[in-house]
Order: structure tokens, then C-alpha cells, then sequence
């Protein structure tokens, strides 16, 4: 595995020192080698943003979200942050690269948007904190775009971007153990499904 580490990223416009702080207590860095894939290739993988409008997200994601948490809560631990096309191709299962914004602004080789909802997303935990303790308050107190619960105790994904939906997705199993999403309410509650009955 490689253990070079890497100091500058390039975007379009302008080169940023990956130790420069996106907000009061991440650096890019954080953000970019991070998760279960980067810990296992490491500086195999080019998982470096190239559009400025992602670094730019990454930022927001901090002043909106992720700042405001840890002043609350304490310290998060990011578990998934920025996952370009050469990392995300090495995670089999679990992600989706064109719904996701894991990805930000990047984009393909042709030109298309890899994720066109844009902005930035990122998983995390804080220690001592139930999931659902963090989604009710991410909820009431910041100006997210999309937030999915995956459980107590599993880490929260949380973005940023220009539609600013608000929405909050509970991603239950299914029989076949496939996740399945459904609508919640800002406190943690299933939305009834349009034609449901009511048990």
C-alpha cells in the first residue's frame, strides 16, 4: 500500500495545501482520506477534487452543518467524506455515486455531472451520541440539503447543496436485507406512505 502523503490538491482554478482548515475544527484533508477505502489504498487512489465548486462545498458543509454539531456535541469522527471516481470504483457495495453527492461537483470524463444534485456529503458519528439524537438536532438548528439515518448506532449522512430539500430518509432493511428508503419527520419518525392504512 502506498504511504506517500500528499500535500497540495489542484482544482481548475487554484492549488490548496490539504492542511488548510475548511472550517472551525476539519481541514480538507479530513475529508479527503477518509474512510474504509482510502485507510486501505491509501495514496494508491487520486482522491482529489479537481473543481473548485466542490472544495467550496466541502466548506459549506462545515460552516452549515458539521461546525455547529461538534460545537454542541463535540468532537465527530468522519466515517465517508469526499469520494471521487477513482476511489468510489473500489467500493463494491453500499454507495451511490450518482445520488449520494459524496462526490460534489466532480465531474466525468465526458463532462457529466458524476452526482447532479451537487453540492457535498458526509458520514459521521459523535461518541456517546445516538444517531437519532444528531438527525433531530441537525434537524432544528442547521441548513441541510438531504440527512439519511441508517440507525442509532451507525454513522449519519449529511449534505449540503443547491436544492436545500430538507429531506430526511430512513434507510430500512427489506426482507431480502436490501435497504429500503422511507420518509421521516424531522424528530425521527416514519411519514406514513400516500395510501398506507393506518395500523
Amino acid at each position: 500500500m502506498g504511504t506517500e502523503r500528499r500535500k497540495n490538491m489542484t482544482t481548475n482554478k487554484k492549488t490548496i495545501d490539504l492542511d488548510t482548515p475548511c472550517g472551525q475544527f476539519f481541514t480538507f484533508r479530513d475529508f479527503i482520506e477518509c474512510g474504509e477505502a482510502w485507510e486501505r489504498l491509501g495514496a494508491e487512489v487520486d482522491n482529489l477534487p479537481k473543481s473548485l465548486k466542490t472544495v467550496e462545498s466541502i466548506q459549506q458543509l462545515c460552516h452549515r452543518v458539521l461546525d455547529p454539531v461538534v460545537r454542541e456535541f463535540g468532537q465527530a469522527k468522519l466515517t465517508y467524506g469526499f469520494s471521487g471516481t477513482a476511489l468510489a470504483k473500489h467500493i463494491p457495495a453500499r454507495i451511490y455515486p450518482s445520488l449520494d453527492q459524496h462526490a460534489g461537483s466532480e465531474t466525468t470524463k465526458s463532462g457529466k455531472l458524476v452526482c447532479s444534485r451537487e453540492g457535498m456529503a458526509v458520514d459521521f458519528c459523535v461518541k456517546g451520541v445516538s444517531s437519532r439524537e444528531l438527525m433531530s438536532w441537525i434537524a432544528d438548528h442547521t441548513q441541510f440539503d438531504r440527512m439519511y439515518f441508517y440507525g442509532d448506532d451507525r454513522p449519519i449522512h449529511v449534505s449540503v447543496g443547491p436544492e436545500n430539500s430538507h429531506s430526511i430518509v430512513h434507510m430500512l432493511a427489506g426482507p431480502s436485507g436490501r435497504l429500503v428508503p422511507r420518509v421521516m419527520s424531522p424528530k425521527g419518525r416514519l411519514v406514513p406512505r400516500i395510501g398506507a392504512k393506518k395500523k
